[in-house]
């Protein structure tokens, strides 16, 4: 994209993202970026990836996060970047942000699709499953409850209805996790006690009984 197509709002946060990588300066423009969201993000993540070289291994977590909260369509290159990230990295906290994010983009996208093409482009077992699967179980336990977390952000509320398919899978995929080898000895005692805070009190059920 050239600077011709860029608004003038663009254009500044564009210079501002490439002439100074000073740690607070930086983070008070990616803010600036993320409230201009509403009026085109689609450019505003094009933006953010023309300047995400400069501060390339510096920000990168946050530059992760702000584009799963900007992109809201399909975008070649944002995709590029989240999922050799969510793929290939070696950091963790790294991983687990590009992740989310490419889960944020899905959600809006196909979410949208489906509400008004009435058809399934993408899906949560071939587009996003894969990026968990050689992860560990603590690690994939986290990614599938910021997953399901999703579902219940005022973002997504009207995207995620026709993903509801998804949200019933995530769940699924939670309880398997906290039943493993690793994790479930440590959840256990929580699984049991909501377990038993479902059961009807004794009281209760002498009262059904009259």
């Amino acid at each position: 994209m050239t600077d011709h197509h860029l608004r003038k709002a663009h254009q500044f946060i564009a210079q501002a993202l490439q002439s100074n990588d000073a740690e607070d300066f930086f983070l008070r423009i990616l803010e600036l970026l993320l409230q201009c969201r509403s009026g085109d993000p689609y450019v505003l993540s094009e933006v953010l990836m023309k300047c995400s070289g400069v501060a390339a291994g510096r920000y990168e977590i946050q530059i992760c996060w702000c584009l799963g909260e900007l992109a809201s369509s399909p975008h070649k290159t944002v995709s590029e970047f989240l999922a050799k990230r969510a793929e290939m990295s070696q950091r963790w906290d790294l991983r687990f942000q590009a992740v989310v994010a490419l889960f944020k983009i899905y959600m809006e996208s196909e979410g949208l699709t489906r509400i008004n093409k009435k058809i399934r482009i993408r899906t949560y077992s071939k587009d996003i499953a894969p990026l968990i699967l050689n992860m560990t179980e603590d690690q994939r336990l986290l990614c599938v409850i910021a997953f399901a977390s999703q579902f219940h952000s005022p973002r997504f509320g009207t995207f995620a209805q026709p993903l509801s398919d998804d949200y019933s899978l995530l769940q699924s995929e939670i309880d398997l996790l906290c039943e493993g080898e690793l994790l479930g000895p440590i959840c256990a005692p929580v699984r049991l006690l909501h377990a038993r805070s479902r059961e009807p009190a004794a009281g209760h059920e002498e009262d059904s009984g009259k």
